[in-house]
């Protein structure tokens, strides 16, 4: 399994990128991690960054089109193969994933119940679009394009992504959203539970996705200026605390 990911260039992203890479090479699984940037500039503030292997410097398609454009172009020029999983950089490796069968795997939403039935998942997905209603969004941060027909699916994802963005800010969701009912025929689409938050314990997902931080005192919002190492060093109340607390004690910075 691949993994990709985009990030911008300045202080913010780079302890986020640091902190990603750290946990794949926890896993010896760092070769398995692509990442697009905008420039090299980035490289001076991240050690980990400097000396990883699968780097390139990828288009500027403005805001949050970045991602899955960017994806696209590192497949379309075999700098990536398939199977590979989009990731955020705000989230650490906590367990490599499984091979899969299906063509689309995407993370179900870290607030839903993960013993729901898959076909029940997807049912509601239908039925939100149909009835133009998108008050429940069962949907996470992470998708797996398994097979040819995936790139079929990322060409339709980013085809959401212009139409929205002429309407909307933050379309990744609702994109992603229609972009399944879209396909929900066509493709074979599995909902998975692979993410989870700092407050969750005794979870056992693939990654965890920091986005919400612990209020008050680790917003990762507040560090676009300095890194948060030193705060995340002293968590242990979770075990994913403890395990980003970890990793951040394997930093060189």
């Amino acid at each position: 399994m691949n993994y990709f990911t985009s990030i911008k260039n300045n202080y913010y992203f780079s302890w986020q990128i640091e902190l990603l890479i750290e946990s794949f090479k926890s896993h010896n699984l760092q070769n398995q991690l692509y990442i697009s940037l905008d420039s090299d500039e980035i490289l001076d503030n991240c050690h980990n960054l400097k000396n990883h292997k699968n780097i390139i410097i990828g288009n500027d398609y403005g805001g949050e089109l970045n991602k899955p454009c960017r994806l696209l172009e590192a497949m379309e020029s075999n700098f990536v193969g398939l199977p590979v999983t989009l990731i955020h950089p705000d989230m650490v490796l906590k367990n490599p994933l499984n091979k899969f069968a299906e063509d689309i795997i995407c993370s179900v939403s870290i607030d839903d119940d993960d013993d729901d039935d898959d076909d029940d998942e997807l049912y509601l997905i239908k039925k939100e679009i149909v009835d133009n209603s998108y008050s429940f969004l069962p949907i996470g941060n992470i998708v797996v394009f398994n097979s040819f027909n995936s790139i079929i699916f990322l060409k339709g994802l980013i085809g959401y992504y212009n139409e929205l963005l002429l309407k909307q800010n933050n379309v990744e969701k609702t994109a992603l959203f229609k972009n399944l009912y879209s396909f929900y025929n066509q493709f074979s689409i599995k909902l998975e539970p692979m993410e989870s938050t700092l407050l969750h314990n005794e979870f056992n997902s693939n990654f965890i996705h920091y986005k919400y931080g612990v209020p008050p005192t680790f917003m990762k919002h507040k560090f676009e200026e300095t890194h948060p190492y030193e705060i995340l060093k002293t968590f242990d109340a979770t075990d994913n605390l403890k395990y980003i607390s970890k990793l951040v004690e394997k930093l060189v910075f």
